[in-house]
């Protein structure tokens, strides 16, 4: 009876890249917010009126998750420096792409899927910390200025 009122819900393509990984619990975290396009991207924050720009740092276009992940030019460069140390033969391209490609690659056999696994989580980590540390700096001051005054 109780699996007949269940709703078992559709399987999600982005479930196993966060099943059973192995990353820092915040990189997790972040790789769970991307997977969810919540990541605090400068047009995101913008959206939410956090920032006036929403220019990436590295190369001026506007700064979105699939920008600041795999098209930007600067931050590109990391995620295929860590595929070439890992082995792996693959062009970065965008972010559904990636997720499904990461799907594929963990039914190969062997550890290179979970060092992956590991890498992806914390390169969206990392990508996705750099604009949201720098606003929150920013936010503090003004609010430590307001209350001064």
């Amino acid at each position: 009876m109780y699996f007949l009122l269940k709703d078992f819900g559709h399987d999600v393509e982005w479930k196993q890249v966060l099943k059973g990984n192995v990353a820092r619990a915040r990189a997790v975290q972040m790789l769970w917010l991307a997977c969810h396009e919540r990541l605090p991207t400068k047009a995101r924050l913008c959206k939410l009126k956090l920032l006036a720009k929403q220019d990436c740092v590295f190369c001026g276009e506007v700064e979105y998750l699939d920008h600041l992940l795999f098209k930007c030019a600067g931050l590109r460069t990391i995620w295929e420096c860590i595929l070439s140390w890992l082995d792996v033969d693959h062009n970065p391209d965008e972010w559904k792409m990636e997720v499904m490609w990461m799907n594929t690659q963990r039914r190969k056999k062997g550890g290179k899927f979970r060092i992956l696994q590991c890498a992806f989580a914390e390169t969206c980590k990392n990508a996705g910390g750099i604009e949201t540390k720098r606003v929150l700096v920013i936010n503090r001051v003004k609010l430590m200025l307001c209350l001064g005054s």
